[in-house]
């Protein structure tokens, strides 16, 4: 019992949540109404750094975290505003139109603030700004009544503002596509990484020849030619994925699957996740 008050919602965390300016500000400036450490998640609560907001990002499940690396890797994804909080006194009034029946705390009888799991800014090819409000959630909840009453909130809240919102699960998350972001993506600032010129060209030299070359094989030849530490070549790779020099033009595991065949270079590095170019 002692534990869950821990996590009750009072009225005195809510004025705090706001003097902290919780769900203000974007960029580096956001601040998350929920943060993992403010109660328990169903999934593992992870804190992820984005180089593209400059700030650590909250989340209160694995799912919710997977969809941030995609997100957080797509070129015209600009901001990502995690646990983004909806005006309390729209909620309510949606609540009571709809004769639902507002999340309430068991213990102090405060009315709890929803949140969408994701509010995206997003740039288009024309340099306009658009918001995406997404709300994630595993597909097995998705029979729960209550569940979808406050998605019925959420939905109709974003409605009024104009804002584009959805519900995604795991059945649509790509997940080798997370997988291999996840692969790569601890290398985008990684500067133990040496960018030798002649190293990159002769493996650039692999990539042009076209042909069903492992890059794993290819690292292991790279290693021995230039007399490197076993794995230097890899994280070579990693890092030309991971800035985008580089990308993969299927779907693959590139660690398994991926051959020299498979790379394209890239003179301007784009988002090589960006369906409308067939590039996968």
């Amino acid at each position: 019992m002692a534990r869950r008050r821990k996590y009750s919602y009072t009225k005195a965390k809510r004025e705090r949540y706001l003097k902290e300016k919780r769900g203000q500000g974007n960029g580096a400036n956001y601040k998350p109404w929920i943060k993992v450490q403010d109660l328990p998640s169903l999934g593992r609560s992870t804190r992820v750094h984005s180089v593209k907001t400059g700030r650590t990002h909250h989340f209160l499940s694995d799912l919710e975290t997977n969809y941030f690396y995609l997100f957080d890797w797509q070129e015209k994804v600009i901001d990502i505003r995690e646990q983004y909080p909806l005006q309390r006194e729209i909620t309510l009034n949606i609540a009571q139109e709809q004769e639902i029946k507002h999340q309430q705390d068991k213990y102090s009888k405060e009315y709890i603030d929803l949140t969408t799991d994701f509010l995206l800014t997003l740039l288009d090819s024309n340099g306009n700004h658009t918001l995406s409000a997404i709300t994630v959630k595993y597909s097995k909840d998705l029979n729960n009544e209550r569940v979808l009453e406050k998605f019925e909130i959420e939905r109709r809240y974003w409605e009024l503002k104009n804002v584009e919102w959805r519900i995604v699960t795991e059945q649509d998350l790509p997940q080798v596509k997370v997988e291999n972001i996840k692969w790569c993506r601890s290398f985008m600032n990684e500067i133990s990484v040496k960018t030798d010129q002649s190293q990159v060209a002769s493996l650039f030299q692999y990539f042009l020849s076209d042909q069903p070359i492992a890059l794993t094989t290819i690292s292991k030849q790279q290693d021995n030619l230039f007399n490197l530490e076993r794995g230097s070549t890899l994280k070579l790779i990693k890092y030309l994925l991971a800035t985008k020099r580089i990308q993969i033009n299927k779907l693959c595991s590139w660690m398994v699957e991926a051959t020299a065949q498979d790379v394209i270079i890239n003179e301007n590095p784009v988002d090589f996740w960006d369906k409308e170019n067939h590039v996968y």
